[in-house]
């Protein structure tokens, strides 16, 4: 077996008639993540050395390729034998063997466009993306307006985690052909990515109106409008998305996210579970839940997800967050401290942990994990406010470090440009607990131009200590 990584794009293959491969038919419809694709292979098969002699087709009569248009004898017959063989593994799931048969297919005949997508093709479903890259650039070279390797080099940078330079190759790919939708679907998909939620809409509209029947549009511009909380608009194109393409488990997943998020558990069910494991189901309902804040309801689809798969770390911090909202720090903590101990580097654990901890005035742990999520994610405006402010007013005198706390929020000052008010509140407290007061006080004022209205009253406190020589300090928290 072979895992390949398959992003949410899929292989623009206009010229059907040209291009038959399995790979080049190939329609991934799944937005905005990367799918892992199990598909067998030959790896463990022994490579004929002759390309024209392949273990899969050595059972493959000639006479069958004559009546393909294929006859035998000379070069040119020698060539065209070996790219129906290719196309015979790549159709097959036989990548490695086919790789080879059109390796020596391009030593014979290097200009031929299609080996070089079909090899392109291959080698980017064994993830093999700077040999792909380069053979989706040979087609260009050799066709410099041909849409399909635009957008499948695009395809690689999106692989690559290059969505600028994606974009860029699915731009091209819309200019050598306006009217050719999916080019036009992919860069919402990669502008969904990036978070731009509301610039990918236009791009998934555009692919609808040259094709009302694109599903895979519907279903990206579902994705889009349900991120926006649009979740009316979203569930119309997923419910089309599913008309057209009724049997697409991807759809059939997103149509699930969005009932459940409407609150609609039951009828989400049905549809999450023809395309999720059982894991993923409970997982599924138990995040629409938390983002719908009913944190109680939530909390049995966790339990049950770690019932069935004890070292799931993102169920951990999941129910960590239900059970901090529910004033349960205690259990949170235990559940975020679970999910370090499964991904001890990711950053959001050690913030969410740290939350936890100050809520229940632990205060020097805490201060050990906000300093191990700046680590991991130095440029972290929020981590570097939040530890600014807890070495600035920690009610623990053993925990306050002024000098540090004024270097952490400077730094977070510089990274907003000093227009967010919450971080020169931050400035302004640290400042005055190194007994910086006159910096305490013109930086509170600046953050009380900025604050809303209904905030103001504890500004307008801290500014008063500041004024009269005060440090602030923290009351101490309690569970």
């Amino acid at each position: 077996m072979y895992v390949s990584l398959t992003p949410a794009v899929q292989f623009l293959t206009k010229n059907q008639d040209k291009m038959t491969s399995n790979m080049k038919r190939m329609h991934l419809q799944l937005a905005g993540v990367l799918v892992l694709v199990a598909c067998s292979s030959c790896a463990d098969r022994s490579v004929s050395t002759d390309p024209a002699e392949s273990t899969f087709t050595d059972n493959l009569p000639l006479k069958k390729m004559e009546k393909q248009g294929v006859s035998e004898g000379g070069a040119a017959n020698r060539a065209a034998i070996l790219q129906q063989r290719a196309k015979l593994l790549l159709d097959n799931g036989h990548t490695e063997e086919a790789i080879h048969v059109l390796v020596e297919l391009l030593k014979t005949d290097p200009k031929n466009a299609d080996a070089h997508t079909d090899l392109g093709l291959a080698y980017q479903s064994m993830g093999r993306l700077d040999e792909a890259g380069a053979q989706h650039r040979t087609v260009l070279e050799l066709h410099p307006d041909n849409a399909d390797a635009h957008n499948n080099l695009g395809i690689v940078f999106v692989l690559q985690q290059k969505p600028e330079e994606a974009i860029q190759q699915f731009q091209l790919a819309i200019e050598s052909d306006p009217k050719d939708p999916r080019a036009h679907d992919n860069i919402g998909m990669v502008l969904q990515e990036k978070g731009r939620f509301e610039e990918a809409l236009a791009y998934h509209k555009k692919a609808l109106n040259i094709d009302a029947n694109y599903a895979q549009a519907h279903q990206r511009l579902g994705n889009a409008l349900r991120e926006l909380g649009r979740l009316d608009e979203a569930l119309a194109h997923c419910r089309e998305a599913l008309r057209i393409k009724p049997d697409n488990k991807t759809v059939h997943r997103e149509l699930g996210i969005i009932l459940a998020e409407l609150g609609h558990m039951e009828e989400a069910k049905p549809h999450l579970t023809q395309g999720l494991p059982e894991v993923a189901v409970n997982f599924t309902l138990g995040q629409a839940l938390l983002k719908q804040k009913h944190y109680e309801a939530a909390l049995p689809y966790y339990s049950e997800v770690l019932r069935i798969k004890p070292k799931h770390a993102k169920t951990h911090r999941s129910l960590a967050t239900a059970l901090a909202a529910l004033g349960r720090f205690d259990e949170a903590v235990t559940h975020d401290q679970e999910a370090l101990q499964l991904e001890p580097n990711d950053a959001q654990a050690h913030v969410d942990l740290a939350t936890n901890l100050e809520r229940l005035a632990r205060y020097r742990e805490a201060v050990t994990h906000w300093k191990r999520a700046l680590e991991l994610v130095p440029d972290n405006m929020g981590t570097m406010n939040n530890l600014a402010w807890l070495l600035a007013t920690c009610p623990d005198d053993q925990c306050r470090d002024g000098k540090e706390a004024v270097r952490l929020a400077e730094a977070a000052s510089r990274l907003t440009q000093q227009k967010n008010a919450f971080v020169l509140g931050t400035l302004a407290a640290s400042n005055a607990e190194v007994g910086n007061f006159k910096e305490a006080v013109t930086w509170q004022k600046k953050a009380i131009e900025l604050i809303p209205q209904d905030q103001k009253d504890n500004f307008h406190r801290r500014l008063e200590l500041y004024e009269a020589g005060k440090p602030f300090r923290q009351d101490a928290k309690s569970n």
